[in-house]
């Protein structure tokens, strides 16, 4: 996502459902790499819907996947030579699953794709054997070969676990023959075996004992039948080591000739997987399977939002979708927090899902192939190279004039609000222009310019949607629904208030945008005066408009004194008014209504 570049809240978190890491890899590479050939498409399509369609077949599938190691990878180790014994025993135990998924997609998935997925998987029995036989997987003992698969480390191991019985016997030897039932061979990797007694006994010690060290209470002493016992385990423990290694060595060997198998192994494993992700996904979100045709037209019924309808706490409200050669360009007018942002994301979302191999959240959905999928939404800088907010706006939607096609997708979202007024509502509508005359691609076009929506009189390819809202005395409600028509506004101070914007502030702002309209009113009146004086067939009628406009000065001048007149009315405290303090006050608004 776009706060901290986590999954959470994004379409990836949404449809991934794989039961392994390589399956939610498999899935991050598709939404990031989105086919073109429909073929393709659908066949990841019929899989999914072949999954989807009985409840039992996924959960037969989970289980198998579920119990699969992380293949890509261990094979990744494997040839560069870094793989541990852990992961040659991950690889035995998926070994002896994929027999079981081979025949599982032999009897399930009887589609194009599901019979590739089913000759990648070859017969892994010489391989799960060799490494059964070898690999030691009993996690108490520190060996990487098991016994009974090499007859010369098992003759080495023999010798050392003999070894040992030697050393008790000659520590009972010792003890027979000095007497002293307090001795003991003891070892240390600083000075090997020793022999150690006692202070108290160390008068009994005989003379072919060699002192090796005196502690606090006690002595260690050496004897030459100890060296020589001790040289021929250490000897032995020795071989044993490079010997073990020698054989987990040529294992490896046999292991790394099986790899192209494996790739093409994991390679279906992961596909799967993916797609049981997106079967999980369509049946727990009620998904439909989409369909293409080769007109160019997006036709979605009830589509929706695949991430926000799963972070909402309430029902998603469904829109519809006609992107057609006679409606090729919405403009898209309507309240903040309507639901046009949400909508423009939940078109692109549903073409690029179903391109991915993914159902779609919609009762229906006929798409057109896309070949790209632009998008100049949100607002952000790059100051450090000196960039603003709107130019770097300018240069994302001037990659889109340059690189668009008709097969591509736009969604453009308040496009132009970065600049002054004029300079990005003429900027918008050009660019609105270009994209449906010279590019011709399917655009949908959210804007709070209204004045643009005066385009569908020109082009009756160009048509105009909002977002339904309603007013509920001091506020409006959102129905997020789009439907066509232009909005009656954007409702800005009515969002604020939502917001919590202080009271005083929202107010303030009433006033402001109640003067601006009235001289909007004041500078439109005029323009039409004007160019009336300036046509040649008014001329015999300049006296009448001038009186007019006389008439229309003197009207506001009286409405303005009847507003003050109403203000003072409301600001007056007439619990706390006194009888003179009131005759005053109807003094003075007699005398201002006489000047006015």
């Amino acid at each position: 996502n776009n706060q901290d570049g986590g999954r959470k809240n994004s379409l990836f978190a949404v449809l991934d459902h794989a039961k392994t890491a390589m399956g939610s890899r498999t899935i991050k590479k598709w939404l990031l790499r989105p086919l073109v050939q429909k073929n393709i498409i659908t066949q990841r399509h019929d899989v999914v819907d072949a999954l989807r369609s009985n409840v039992g077949t996924l959960q037969q599938l989970s289980e198998l996947l579920g119990a699969l190691a992380d293949i890509e990878r261990i094979i990744g180790r494997i040839a560069l030579r870094r793989a541990t014994l852990l992961d040659y025993v991950a690889l035995k135990d998926s070994l002896a699953i994929t027999p079981t998924i081979k025949n599982f997609i032999q009897q399930q998935l009887a589609t194009r794709l599901g019979t590739m997925l089913h000759e990648k998987i070859v017969d892994f029995s010489p391989l799960h054997d060799l490494l059964s036989c070898s690999i030691n997987d009993d996690n108490s003992r520190s060996i990487l070969i098991k016994p009974g698969y090499d007859y010369q480390l098992d003759k080495l191991r023999s010798l050392l676990e003999n070894g040992q019985q030697a050393i008790l016997q000659l520590e009972q030897q010792e003890i027979a023959r000095t007497g002293i039932t307090s001795l003991k061979i003891g070892y240390n990797h600083i000075s090997g075996y020793y022999l150690e007694v006692t202070q108290a006994n160390s008068e009994k010690v005989p003379p072919d004992f060699i002192h090796q060290q005196t502690l606090a209470n006690r002595k260690r002493f050496v004897t030459q039948a100890l060296k020589d016992l001790e040289r021929d385990l250490l000897r032995a423990q020795n071989e044993l080591e490079a010997i073990e290694a020698d054989v987990f060595e040529r294992v490896k060997r046999e292991v790394e000739t099986y790899l192209p198998s494996l790739r093409h192994l994991a390679q279906s494993l992961a596909t799967l997987d993916a797609l049981f992700g997106f079967a999980i996904a369509a049946y727990e979100y009620r998904y439909c399977k989409p369909t293409f045709n080769d007109q160019r037209t997006i036709t979605i019924t009830n589509g929706r939002h695949p991430v926000v309808e799963q972070n909402i706490n309430a029902a998603f409200t469904p829109n519809d979708t006609q992107l057609a050669t006679t409606a090729s360009t919405w403009i898209i007018t309507g309240p903040n927090m309507g639901g046009k942002s949400t909508y423009l994301r939940q078109v692109a979302l549903i073409n690029l899902m179903a391109q991915c191999g993914s159902f779609v959240p919609a009762e229906t959905a006929d798409l057109s192939l896309l070949d790209r999928i632009f998008t100049r939404i949100g607002s952000g800088d790059n100051v450090a190279e000196g960039k603003s907010t709107f130019l770097v706006e300018m240069e994302e939607t001037a990659t889109i004039c340059t690189q668009a096609t008709k097969n591509s997708l736009v969604i453009l979202d308040e496009v132009g609000r970065g600049t002054s007024t004029f300079d990005g509502m003429a900027l918008a509508q050009a660019i609105i222009e270009f994209i449906h005359h010279k590019i011709q691609a399917r655009c949908l076009f959210a804007t709070h310019y209204h004045e643009l929506t005066q385009l569908a009189a020109t082009s009756t390819s160009i048509v105009n949607y909002h977002t339904a809202c309603k007013r509920l005395n001091d506020t409006v409600v959102f129905l997020h629904k789009i439907i066509p028509g232009v909005a009656e506004g954007s409702f800005g101070l009515e969002v604020a208030k939502l917001a919590m914007m202080p009271a005083a502030v929202v107010q303030r702002a009433a006033t402001i945008l109640k003067n601006v309209h009235h001289l909007q009113n004041r500078a439109h009146q005029k323009t039409l005066f004007d160019a009336a004086v300036s046509s040649p067939q008014a001329c015999d009628h300049h006296a009448q408009l001038q009186t007019l406009e006389n008439t229309v000065i003197h009207l506001q001048k009286e409405l303005d004194g009847a507003h003050a007149a109403l203000a003072k009315l409301h600001a007056l405290d007439c619990a706390n008014l006194t009888p003179k303090q009131a005759l005053d006050f109807l003094w003075d608004l007699t005398q201002n209504s006489k000047t006015n």
